[in-house]
């Protein structure tokens, strides 16, 4: 029951988590649209190219953590299993925790589970905000890159600054953009163990209800008959 309990506690959680990081998703992606349809219409060729660096970057980063990502989240509802656990065996043995004074034992071990759970955090926060570190290196690589290739080029300096100040309003816009959709991804990919599981859940009974479907139709042949 407390196993039960403690499923459809996280599974929710993380259904809701997961919904809301969709929507962010799309409504991230819409705005970086907008955003690039209004610079590419002031240099084609060099805001494609910027935008391509940019989902290059993500794309990299995402793939490379991917696995990082879902194993932490696994360990997180681990360990939150483990901490109920604890609890409810604490609870349900207090008299004789109290009779034979093992409540140190059983403190140390729910201490020890708080100190990894706080540590699994620790590794799936600094996934999730590496991207913004990461965006805005390459932003400044980015604009060091286009000053340095207008120059060289000997473009109109009236056309390259007015450019330059557009690019850099709209990388004030893209880097939050761009860092919430590599959160929800990275949100989405962590509670993903829920979707499956509730996916598993749901699959499982509908296979359910086709078979008994298909038993209350045979009787009602066979009474029929």
């Amino acid at each position: 029951a407390s196993a039960f309990a403690r499923n459809v506690l996280d599974d929710t959680q993380n259904t809701t988590l997961y919904f809301y990081s969709l929507i962010v998703l799309i409504r991230e992606t819409i705005v970086i649209l907008c955003i690039s349809l209004f610079v590419f219409a002031s240099n084609p060729k060099t805001s494609l190219f910027i935008i391509i660096i940019f989902l290059i970057v993500i794309l990299i980063y995402y793939f490379l953590i991917n696995k990082k990502i879902f194993y932490f989240g696994v360990k997180d509802l681990s360990l939150r299993k483990e901490q109920i656990s604890e609890l409810i065996k604490s609870f349900d043995s207090i008299d004789i925790i109290k009779i034979f004074n093992k409540e140190s034992f059983f403190i140390k071990n729910f201490q020890n589970l708080n100190v990894e759970k706080e540590k699994n955090q620790l590794y799936m926060n600094y996934l999730s905000k590496l991207p913004r570190l990461l965006l805005e290196i390459t932003s400044v690589f980015i604009l060091i890159f286009l000053i340095y290739y207008f120059t060289y080029r000997n473009e109109n300096i009236e056309e390259f600054l007015s450019y330059i100040v557009l690019l850099a309003i709209a990388v004030v816009r893209f880097i939050p953009a761009f860092n919430a959709i590599t959160g929800a991804l990275v949100d989405m990919k962590r509670t993903e163990v829920s979707i499956e599981r509730i996916k598993s859940i749901l699959k499982e009974k509908y296979n359910q209800l086709q078979v008994e479907s298909k038993t209350t139709n045979e009787n009602f042949k066979i009474i029929n008959n």
